[in-house]
């Protein structure tokens, strides 16, 4: 019985460093999950504040875009305002000028029409003298 009880002892002992040994290979291996873990979470926090500061840039880029876009927008509006006006000044501007040649053409024609009938007069003069000599 005795013999029995010291194999039992020892088998437990055998056991018990066993068992030691295995705590201590969960106990690193625990060490090592948790490390990893804490790796993994520091990189994940990077990746985050990475990512965040990207999104602000292209937040602010997305702004600048839609102030380009509005000013472009401004400014067009003022370009054709701008034509516009330069149009209407040319409409006025040939209105005028052709008022005017108009009138130039007008006063030519009077000019013209006064001289022909001046030359018919003195032609009607001349042919009065001309018949008055000949009935002399």
């Amino acid at each position: 019985k005795h013999k029995d009880t010291t194999n039992r002892l020892a088998c437990v002992i055998a056991q018990k460093e066993i068992v030691g040994r295995m705590m201590k290979d969960i106990s690193l291996e625990h060490t090592a999950v948790v490390a990893e873990k804490q790796r993994l979470i520091n990189s994940s926090h990077r990746e985050q504040k990475k990512l965040s500061a990207e999104n602000d840039s292209l937040r602010h880029e997305l702004e600048q875009c839609k102030r380009e876009i509005g000013d472009l927008k401004e400014a067009s509006a003022s370009e054709i305002l701008n034509y516009q006006a330069a149009l209407a000044d040319a409409e006025e501007s040939l209105e005028n000028a052709s008022a005017k040649y108009k009138k130039e053409i007008e006063q030519e024609h009077t000019n013209r029409v006064r001289a022909i009938h001046a030359v018919l007069d003195k032609m009607q003069k001349i042919n009065t003298g001309i018949m008055i000599g000949l009935l002399q």
